[in-house]
Parts: C-alpha cells; structure tokens; sequence
C-alpha cells in the first residue's frame, strides 16, 4: 500500500515500485513483463491518454543499448513491455535510501525466460 509521500510521486517511481511489491507485471530474469491493459488497471486515476501513452514513451530508442532516467523499458510486443532489470535495481537502491520497505529482491529471480513471453 502507497503512502501518502509515496501516492503524489512520479508515475515511473509508483510503477518501479508496485513491480518490485508485485502489485503489477511478472517478474522474469531480465526485469519484468508489464503489458497495457494491468498498467491502466493499475493506475485507473490518471487519464487514459497518459496510460496509454507511458509505456510507449519509456521504450530503449533503437540502436541504443543501456536505460536511461526516461527509457527503461522494450517493447516485446504489441502491450507488452519488460522493464529492465538495471532500472529496478536502480529503484530498489532509491527505496533502501528512502527507508521504503519492498518484496521483491530483484537479483535473486528465477521466473520463466522472458522469452517465452513473447
């Protein structure tokens, strides 16, 4: 459950974290899978133009190879994104800083290769 802090922060900090407490996507060695229809399900309180357009606009631009502050995620196929691994762990140091407690321990995840999800 989100505190209030946590409620007003940015919709990537809310996303990262519901992945990494498992409220949203299924976790696969590379990162995690999310698709469209459980991040609007997710985040029903903000405009279906902004759901919908999110996801999208975090994918890795072609030909480049690391994630960003703003890109952070593939496309896998037609609504369904993996988030990278490198960006949760990123989060995950930001909610150890924080005092923001989380389940998931993104490094030790041995879930179906993402592959097969494609």
């Amino acid at each position: 459950m989100l505190t209030n802090k946590q409620e007003k922060r940015t919709v990537k900090y809310r996303l990262l974290t519901a992945v990494l407490n498992a409220q949203i996507g299924r976790v696969v060695p590379e990162g995690a899978v999310v698709n469209t229809k459980q991040f609007r399900r997710f985040f029903n309180t903000i405009s279906s133009l902004y759901s919908t357009a999110f996801l999208p606009a975090t994918v890795i631009e072609e030909g480049r190879c690391g994630v960003s502050h703003t890109r952070y995620a593939t496309r896998l196929r037609r609504g369904v994104y993996l988030i990278h691994k490198e960006a949760l762990k990123e989060h995950a140091r930001l909610l150890d800083e924080e005092g923001v407690d989380y389940i998931m321990d993104i490094l030790e995840t041995k879930e179906n290769d993402v592959s097969a999800l494609i």
